[in-house]
């Protein structure tokens, strides 16, 4: 059976681009260095930076970041980025969205709503209800009910 190709595929290859990666440890091998140093950036242009390398071996080992992108939907990105110096190691995620008008990612918190969604399907956004302060009103209501 032939694959079939969807049209909608333009956005996405200009999303791919627009992602660049690089060795943050060329020319700089530190034993320790901060989380920002090697977290995903979005640069002026609008592409995004994604940091991938190893330091120099040492007798505990080797300063390193590595990056692991997944596709939450076509225009949002959950990049993982796992890390590890002399004293501490961790895995981090960070989110970012594509907006094709302005050809440019976006960084996202967990919290927005959208990100929520993606990871947590059961997650529904919070609503407000209004609710006439007359009890008159309210009884009535009710015993329409």
């Amino acid at each position: 059976m032939p694959a079939t190709v969807s049209t909608d595929i333009k956005p996405l290859s200009t999303a791919l681009r627009r992602i660049r990666a690089t060795d943050p440890f060329r020319g700089w091998d530190p034993t320790y260095f901060r989380v920002t140093k090697i977290m995903p950036q979005v640069q002026p242009d609008g592409s995004l930076l994604i940091n991938e390398g190893r330091g120099t071996r040492r007798g505990w080992g080797c300063p390193y970041c590595a990056a692991t992108i997944s596709w939450l939907r076509r225009d949002v990105i959950q990049i993982d980025v796992k890390w590890g110096h002399k004293y501490a190691g961790d895995t981090q995620s960070y989110y970012f969205l594509y907006t094709s008008k302005t050809k440019s990612w976006e960084r996202r918190t967990a919290r927005t709503s959208l990100i929520k969604e993606l990871l947590n399907p059961v997650y529904v956004r919070p609503f407000s209800l209004t609710v006439d302060p007359e009890p008159e009103a309210l009884e009535t209501e009710l015993d329409l009910i």
